[in-house]
Formats: C-alpha cells, sequence, structure tokens
C-alpha cells in the first residue's frame, strides 16, 4: 500500500475517526508540516501551507454523512490546490477514517486569471469602442443637421435673389448663355414644325402647358404686380399669349 501511494506522485494524507494522521505520502509533506514523528498526532496541531482552516470541520463532516467533497484552496505561497476528502473504507466494509488529496492546480488556475484579465480588457475595450462610435453617430447626426440647415439657407438666398433679378427687370441674366442657345434652338425647331405640318398645334400647345406649366403667366402676373408701370405692356402680352391663338414663349 505504502509503494503503490508513493508511486502514484499525489499528495496524500490518511486520518483516522478522530482525524490523528495514520499515513501521507512524501508529496503531502511539501503542503503540511509533516514528519514521521507526527503519526498519531491530531490533524489539528500541524502547521500546513494551505489557507484552509475549516479543513478539520470539512473532515468531521464527511464522516458524519460519508459523502466525498472537494474545493480549491490556496496556499500561502500562491499555489493552489484541489483539495477532495473522501470516507476511507476497509476491505470489510468499515469507515475507519478519512482520505485527504491535493491535487496541484497552480497552473490551471494562473490561465483561468490570465482568461479574466484578458476578458476584463476585451469587455473595456469593446465599451471604449461603443462609446466612442455613440459619438461618431452624435456627430455624424450634427453634420447633417448643419448641411440640411446650410441648403435650406442657401436655398432661400437663391430664392430671395431671383426675385430680386425679377422685380429689376434682370431675370434673363440669370440664365446662363447656353442655357438660352440651347431654349432658342428648341423653339426654333417647334417654329418650324408648326410651319411645315409636321406637329399639330394642339399637340404642341399640349406639350408646351406640360413642361411649362403656367409659368408664364405667373411670372408677368408677379412682375405687373411687383411694377406696373413699367411691366404692364409685357402682363397684356402674356395675356394675348395664353388666350387660345396665341403664343407662348413663342411656340405660336
Amino acid at each position: 500500500m505504502k509503494n503503490l501511494l508513493n508511486s502514484t506522485d499525489i499528495a496524500t494524507l490518511f486520518l483516522d475517526n478522530d482525524l490523528n494522521v495514520r499515513r501521507f505520502t512524501p508529496q503531502a509533506t511539501k503542503i503540511i508540516k509533516l514528519i514521521p514523528a507526527d503519526l498519531g498526532r491530531p490533524i489539528t496541531d500541524l502547521a500546513s501551507e494551505l489557507k484552509y482552516p475549516e479543513l478539520a470541520d470539512d473532515a468531521r463532516e464527511i464522516l458524519r454523512t460519508l459523502a466525498s467533497a472537494e474545493k480549491p484552496i490556496a496556499a500561502r505561497d500562491g499555489r493552489w490546490f484541489t483539495v477532495r476528502i473522501m470516507p476511507y473504507q476497509t476491505l470489510d466494509d468499515r469507515i475507519d477514517g478519512v482520505v485527504i488529496t491535493f491535487a496541484d492546480i497552480t497552473v490551471a488556475k494562473a490561465l483561468e486569471a490570465k482568461l479574466r484579465d484578458h476578458q476584463s480588457a476585451l469587455e473595456k475595450h469593446l465599451a471604449g469602442q461603443s462609446a466612442k462610435l455613440d459619438v461618431a453617430k452624435e456627430a455624424m447626426r450634427a453634420e447633417i443637421a448643419d448641411r440640411k440647415t446650410h441648403q435650406r439657407a442657401q436655398g432661400i438666398e437663391r430664392l430671395t435673389g431671383a426675385v430680386s433679378l425679377v422685380g429689376e427687370g434682370r431675370i434673363a441674366e440669370t440664365i446662363a448663355d447656353d442655357d438660352l442657345a440651347a431654349l432658342q434652338r428648341r423653339l426654333d425647331y417647334l417654329r418650324g414644325q408648326l410651319r411645315s405640318g409636321g406637329v399639330k398645334e394642339q399637340g404642341i400647345r399640349r406639350r408646351h402647358r406640360r413642361e411649362f406649366g403656367s409659368a408664364e403667366q405667373d411670372l408677368a402676373d408677379f412682375l405687373a404686380q411687383s411694377r406696373p408701370a413699367r411691366f404692364a405692356g409685357h402682363h397684356a402680352a402674356a395675356a394675348r399669349r395664353s388666350q387660345p391663338g396665341g403664343q407662348s414663349l413663342g411656340l405660336g
């Protein structure tokens, strides 16, 4: 039995029903201060490297319940052990004390601590990234709002400028030369179609109204109301062109 226990390289301690030392392996002496003269001494009289003052009480509870128990216990020098306490059963099926084994789990505990630290660092990093993302979202919303405000302001400014030019009779100055040339070519083409009979006048009028609406009449009304004396003639001409048989924007 002794040779078998020594060959397992497991720290093992045997206690009798009174929790006196009955037997131990050499590996146990690295955890509990044991010498051969300690055989028969109570476990409570021995010094231990373990932070486990409840060892004796837990051993008594095992003798009472006959159920095994284990728990991780730290040593004062930084090592960790899984301490397992079991009832010791003889060959004739009698309970004759307890067996306590000490399994070194220092490496596993160190890895566990590293994993916890790594997880904590990841959680902090994720929290930081989430905070940065929230700040970026708020900045983006603010920038979008500023752009919309700027665009509205530019639109109002352009509208105000256009109204001012209309009031001064300089609306044509706001149209680029290329646009005027393109418009003139389109008008010439439509006049030619009307003269040659290639397009019916009614169709041209419908197309003109669909594309331009009543913009010409509205512009004439606006000019007449703004400066009646100056634009009365323009208003009258626009009114005549709006009548059946008249010409709108020179379309005939």
